[in-house]
């Protein structure tokens, strides 16, 4: 007598989110639903959280609009942020503000971009003089004959800025850059894209400068013949960027950027070698993207994040949404997608850098709405506040055939003891069917293994399973919630067992 049931088997997630509005569409490997997990290695992760890098916020606990990182004459590492109008070192775990008494302006406000140059880093923050630190006193104006600029970039030696007013005339489509080797001399090079928008954004790769202004994108490669030092050329004359920090660049890979054009805003990304034109990733997440007030999409920010493969979108989400409280996580190896959020502390931040970390390792320090500089990466809690994961399969299952769904089976890691909310929906029903699964605790002896909830001894895998509950139905849905706080979640698979039904009738021709 053969006892096998039919099975449906997913062993890896590396599809990712798709809120695509036909989820009958979806590959078996995507998720309908994906909140507060990263795709990693083809596995679905709880996502990391964030821990102060210094425990007591900055004076007057307002947005932190800038952070940034650089090494000074000695080569010592200089960590530094802009907040409330103030440029702040921390001082031995302590922020020390480095303002002189004149000369400088810092917006409250604009988001400023902290630029490292030459054992030095500029401040630029659109609307005020740009400014230097050196990491010895105080900060002063970068060069006195420009009054603003919109955004900078350290490239090949040279300083550049992006819509400056230059001794009063400005510049809005206009690049300038120093001279080699002097970030605060620029009498020499400048260079008009030649049109009307203005230039918004600059970040340097390996071999050339982008440069984002509202509606093209442009590049700039290092040509010392050239009578400008750089020539320059359009890369794309239809897409264009939001705002002054909705890009960065993952070195050796691609540069990431919230973009518009051709009728849609979202994630565009240029690939690095060979450069190829912005290419829009954004359509499995276009209801999400939808949501997004798109009055404040200069507020986005864009920040890598080397620990996971990704790049983190912080967005304005909702109505009238003027800080960034989401954040959309794309894994760029494995090309998939993700939400994070907290009820309690939301995940998205004003302002973020990648710096090297005094571990030696890349980490990412984001600057909040409550005078903290959150380094991002650590942990499973947001400064303390827990968060659960929820993701959603697919619809499983074939048209015209029902099925009695039996069984679910998940493949995760069980070194510790997990409990998770199960839910399971049935296409054309109402009900929504739930369950604890519980199962998984360290050093099980495998004369105590138990079959289905808990892990080999020596081994991280295990299986967890749970009986499904409910009427025949063509398709089923399962979701699964990690309500944990303050513990880990990894699942690698999972399988559904059913039992055949009945095929819908025919009618014969």
């Amino acid at each position: 007598m053969n006892f096998t049931l039919p099975s449906i088997g997913v062993n890896n997630f590396s599809g990712g989110l798709n809120d695509a509005k036909n989820q009958f569409a979806l590959k078996g490997n995507q998720l309908s639903e994906a909140w507060n997990v990263v795709v990693y290695q083809k596995s679905i992760e709880k996502r990391p959280g964030y821990t102060p890098r210094i425990a007591t916020a900055m004076s007057g606990a307002t947005t932190v609009t800038g952070v940034g990182q650089f090494r000074d004459s000695s080569y010592t590492r200089r960590f530094v942020c802009t907040h409330n109008g103030t440029l702040y070192l921390d001082n031995a775990g302590t922020w020390a503000e480095k303002m002189p008494s004149s000369g400088v302006t810092i917006s409250t406000s604009a988001l400023c971009s902290l630029i490292p140059a030459e054992r030095a880093i500029v401040g630029v923050d659109q609307t005020n003089p740009p400014f230097i630190y050196n990491g010895t006193g105080d900060c002063s104006v970068l060069n006195p004959n420009i009054n603003r600029a919109s955004c900078g970039m350290f490239h090949k030696g040279f300083f550049i800025l992006g819509d400056t007013t230059w001794t009063g005339t400005r510049e809005y489509s206009t690049v300038r850059n120093s001279i080699l080797g002097n970030v605060q001399n620029f009498e020499d090079g400048k260079s008009d894209t030649n049109r009307k928008s203005q230039v918004r954004c600059l970040i340097p790769t390996a071999d050339y400068g982008l440069i984002f202004l509202d509606d093209e994108v442009w590049y700039m490669v290092f040509s010392p013949s050239e009578s400008f030092t750089f020539s320059y050329k359009v890369l794309d004359p239809g897409v264009g960027i939001v705002g002054p920090m909705a890009a960065c660049n993952v070195p050796g890979q691609a540069t990431f950027f919230w973009g518009r054009g051709q009728g849609k805003h979202g994630p565009y990304i240029i690939s690095e070698d060979p450069l190829s034109k912005p290419r829009y990733v954004g359509d499995r997440i276009s209801q999400f993207i939808d949501g997004i007030d798109t009055n404040y999409l200069a507020n986005i920010v864009t920040v890598s994040f080397p620990s996971k493969y990704g790049v983190l979108f912080n967005v304005p989400y909702g109505s009238s949404q003027a800080t960034n409280n989401y954040a959309i996580f794309y894994n760029y190896a494995d090309d998939a997608f993700s939400i994070w959020k907290n009820p309690t502390a939301a995940y998205a931040f004003a302002s973020g850098v990648v710096v090297d970390d005094s571990d030696s390792a890349d980490w990412l320090y984001c600057g909040g709405y409550d005078g903290l500089v959150q380094k991002v990466g650590t942990g499973v809690a947001d400064n303390g506040n827990g968060y659960t994961s929820e993701v959603w399969t697919p619809w499983y299952g074939k048209m015209g055939v029902e099925n009695l769904w039996l069984q679910l089976r998940l493949y995760m890691d069980l070194g510790q003891r997990k409990t998770l909310s199960v839910k399971s929906r049935f296409f054309n029903q109402s009900a929504e069917y739930s369950q604890a699964i519980v199962g998984g605790a360290p050093g099980t002896p495998i004369g105590e293994f138990i079959i289905g909830v808990s892990a080999l001894a020596g081994e991280a895998s295990g299986v967890l399973v749970g009986d499904i509950y409910g009427e025949t139905s063509e398709f089923i849905q399962v979701g699964i919630m990690d309500e944990t706080i303050n513990e880990s979640f990894r699942l690698h698979g999972l399988g559904v067992t059913y039992e055949r039904a009945s095929s819908w009738a025919k009618m014969a021709s």
